[in-house]
C-alpha cells in the first residue's frame, strides 16, 4: 500500500470525516492496507508468533480504543499432540468470545482446531458441548486436502508443520483472526511431481455472533513446480475445511460424527437436512465459488 494511500485514511480517521468521505478515503488505496492496520494496533490479548513489520502512525492512532469487559481473549495454552500421531505436537492459543447469547465460546486453535467448546439453549435448557479431536477418522477439523487424477493421492494438510501461526486480536478486542501459514505438498507419493503450494488459513471470530468464518488462500502463484507440469493438463481439486471432531454425547468414538441434521449456506442457494445419519455429504452447486476460499 503506498503512503499516500495511508495518509488519505489517516486523515479520515483523525479528523472524524463523514462516513461517505471515510469511504473514499478507503478507496483511494487503503483498502489493502487494513489487514496490516488491525494487526499493528493489536490488542492486549495479541499472541502471534511474529510480527516484525513496521508500525504506521496510523495504526498508532487506533491504540488507544479501550477493551470492555466481554471483550475476546486470546492465550496460550497447552502443547497439544495429534491422536492419528501424523501431525506435529504444537502449542495451542485458547480463544474465548462472547456469542448471540452473551455465552462464552472457546476454541482450541494451533495449526487447526483442536477443540471447541459451546452451550446452546433448546428451548427448554442451557446445554453445554464439547467438540474435540477425540475423534474416529482424522482428527481435528480446519486444515486442508487435495486429490488428483494422476494417483488418487490425498495429503492431509495437518501433516505439514506451519511456518507461521499467529492469533491476532485488534484493538477493541471484538474481532479476532487467527492465522495459519503453510507450505501443502500436494505430491508425497513416489511418482508425484514435488508439487509444494503456499497456503493461508484464516479463522475470524467475532463478538455477537456464534460461529467463527473460516477462509483458505491456495497462492497457486507461488507453487513450487520442479518438474515445470502444465496445471492446464494437471488435476487436483481442494477441500476444506477438513478433518473430524467427536461431540459430546456420542455412544463410543467412531460415532461422534452422528448427527440430527445439518444446514449450510452457499448464497443463494441455502440447503438443510434433517434426516438423522452418520455421514452428511454436501456437494454445493457449482455456479460459484465457495465462500471464504480463494485461488491466487
Amino acid at each position: 500500500m503506498s503512503s499516500d494511500g495511508f495518509d488519505t485514511l489517516g486523515k479520515a480517521l483523525a479528523t472524524g470525516h463523514t462516513r461517505r468521505q471515510f469511504l473514499k478515503a478507503l478507496g483511494a488505496g487503503a483498502v489493502a492496507g487494513l489487514l496490516a492496520l488491525f494487526r499493528g494496533s493489536s490488542a492486549r490479548g495479541d499472541t502471534r508468533s511474529s510480527n516484525t513489520a513496521e508500525r504506521s502512525s496510523v495504526v498508532d492512532q487506533g491504540t488507544g480504543i479501550p477493551n470492555s469487559p466481554n471483550s475476546i481473549t486470546a492465550v496460550a495454552g497447552d502443547i497439544r499432540a495429534d491422536p492419528e500421531g501424523i501431525a506435529p505436537p504444537r502449542r495451542v492459543a485458547l480463544i474465548t468470545w462472547k456469542d448471540s447469547r452473551d455465552a462464552e465460546r472457546t476454541m482450541t486453535l494451533g495449526a487447526y482446531l483442536y477443540q471447541y467448546d459451546f452451550s446452546f439453549d433448546d428451548g427448554q435448557q442451557v446445554i453445554t458441548r464439547s467438540a474435540n479431536d477425540d475423534a474416529y477418522g482424522h482428527p481435528g477439523f480446519g486444515y486442508v486436502v487435495s486429490h488428483n487424477t494422476e494417483t488418487g493421492n490425498s495429503p492431509l494438510g495437518k501433516v505439514n508443520a506451519p511456518s507461521n501461526v499467529e492469533s491476532i486480536v485488534f484493538s477493541g478486542a471484538h474481532h479476532a483472526i487467527h492465522r495459519v501459514e503453510l507450505v501443502y505438498d500436494r505430491d508425497t507419493e513416489p511418482d508425484g511431481f514435488g508439487i509444494q503450494i503456499p497456503v493461508v488459513i484464516e479463522w475470524f471470530i467475532a463478538t455477537g455472533r456464534d460461529h467463527p468464518v473460516w477462509a483458505v488462500t491456495w497462492k497457486m502463484g507461488e507453487t513450487a513446480n520442479p518438474q515445470n507440469v502444465n496445471f492446464d493438463d494437471y488435476r487436483m481439486d481442494v477441500r476444506g475445511p477438513y478433518g473430524s471432531l467427536n461431540f459430546d454425547g456420542a455412544a463410543a468414538q467412531d460415532q461422534g460424527d452422528a448427527i440430527g441434521g445439518v444446514a449450510w449456506g452457499h448464497y443463494p442457494f441455502p440447503k438443510q437436512t434433517n434426516a438423522p445419519s452418520d455421514t452428511v455429504r454436501i456437494k454445493l452447486p457449482a455456479l460459484a465459488p465457495a465462500p471464504g476460499f480463494t485461488i491466487l
